[in-house]
């Protein structure tokens, strides 16, 4: 399952894309790199935060690494680990639906091939539905009605629109940004790139299709074929009423001065910034003389920062998990309206085993107690790792037990 911080820098680098895609790129009429643009800011969502560029800093003395808060109700809540199980449960729900969406979608593109007439010539076919359907493609297919009811020149223009979907391979993206919202559908930018990418589409189709034929013409074909809707969504529909004003404006507009190319830095710029914070990480130097960073005094060779972190089996969020399921509020403390913090220290070893847990700020003999006990009884971690041998690291966890 991707981790819930791995989504949280996706949907983060999604969002930056969009909206320089939004306010700076949008407008121009260089629509093949727009579709590039769209298609490759996508893969670099998803790329930039597994991508791992390491720079050397020196070692910084801190304390001890910082975990995040745990909080224990006193209604024995397990507060962490449902709201981890029902995120999961409402994200796989999501995902299924999207899924369960497009399947859908194919099934009935498909029913409605097997229940058509068709014609192929090699390079595309055509199906002459039953049902009066506005013409739209979808992969190597055109639909058109059986009883098309306009005239010859029109037709031709619109099969020359379907048949520029086919060769540019639209369908492609089409597919592509229903993978990726099964994944993300979360976001509601995922929607606002599939609407830029379908309509980036029309325009690359009526610019090919504009070459041979008169644009004014042409524009009266749209407004004549808008009023009939199309029920197939994963299709490229050749006269769509939301889209209809922007392909007339586009039609209708002076292609864009090769000069403003220079916009497309601005997807330069933001790769650079998305990549220094979400790729780039510190690797700490160490020399001889750089032993221990401890709050434990007596030990040796106690480091709080090294170049691999150790990490609980499974992920932070499997840890939050693991303390919020086994640490209950004792009743002595429930009972005296005891509520407030405490932090436990403990050691990481070379081997991944805890050991030396204490208290370093105190709540009541009762919590302090409790949070101790299931310190101690963690799983052994994935050891640190500094210079590529395993070293001990030292740990703060925060433990709030909240009264209710």
């Amino acid at each position: 399952m991707l981790s819930f911080q791995y989504l949280l820098q996706v949907n983060c680098c999604l969002t930056i894309f969009w909206l320089v895609y939004h306010f700076i790129l949008r407008e121009t009429t260089f629509f093949k790199l727009n579709r590039t643009y769209l298609i490759i800011s996508i893969l670099l969502s998803f790329a930039f935060p597994v991508i791992e560029f390491k720079t050397d800093i020196a070692p910084i003395q801190l304390l001890s690494a910082q975990l995040p808060e745990v909080i224990v109700s006193s209604n024995f809540t397990n507060t962490v680990s449902n709201t981890y199980n029902w995120f999961l449960v409402f994200y796989v729900i999501g995902s299924l639906l999207v899924l369960g969406a497009f399947i859908a979608e194919i099934v009935k593109i498909s029913l409605l091939k097997s229940n058509s007439r068709s014609e192929n010539n090699g390079k595309y076919a055509i199906f002459y539905t039953k049902e009066n359907l506005p013409t739209f493609s979808f992969g190597k297919s055109i639909f058109v009605p059986e009883n098309w009811q306009i005239s010859a020149n029109e037709q031709q223009q619109i099969l020359k629109h379907e048949q520029a979907h086919i060769r540019q391979k639209h369908t492609w993206d089409i597919v592509f940004i229903q993978l990726v919202k099964m994944v993300i559908w979360f976001n509601p930018f995922v929607y606002l790139y599939e609407k830029a990418i379908k309509n980036n589409h029309e325009f690359l189709a009526d610019e090919a299709t504009l070459k041979t034929i008169n644009k004014y013409a042409y524009a009266y074909s749209l407004v004549a074929n808008v009023r009939m809707q199309n029920q197939y969504n994963l299709t490229h529909k050749f006269s769509n009423k939301s889209q209809l004003k922007q392909r007339i404006m586009m039609i209708s507009k002076q292609k864009t001065n090769r000069l403003e190319l220079s916009r497309y830095l601005s997807f330069l710029l933001a790769c650079v910034v998305l990549f220094s914070i979400f790729s780039c990480t510190e690797e700490i130097t160490s020399n001889a003389n750089d032993k221990s960073y401890s709050i434990y005094e007596t030990e040796d060779d106690v480091f709080t920062i090294v170049e691999i972190m150790p990490e609980y089996p499974d992920g932070q969020m499997k840890m939050l998990e693991y303390l919020g399921a086994n640490i209950q509020y004792p009743a002595t403390s429930r009972d005296a309206g005891v509520e407030g913090r405490n932090v436990v220290a403990f050691i990481v070893e070379k081997d991944g085993s805890i050991t030396n847990a204490k208290i370093v700020r105190s709540l009541d003999e009762a919590t302090d107690a409790e949070s101790l006990r299931v310190v101690n009884a963690m799983p052994n971690w994935i050891p640190g790792k500094q210079k590529g041998e395993n070293v001990r690291v030292a740990f703060n966890l925060p433990i709030r037990y909240k009264l209710e």
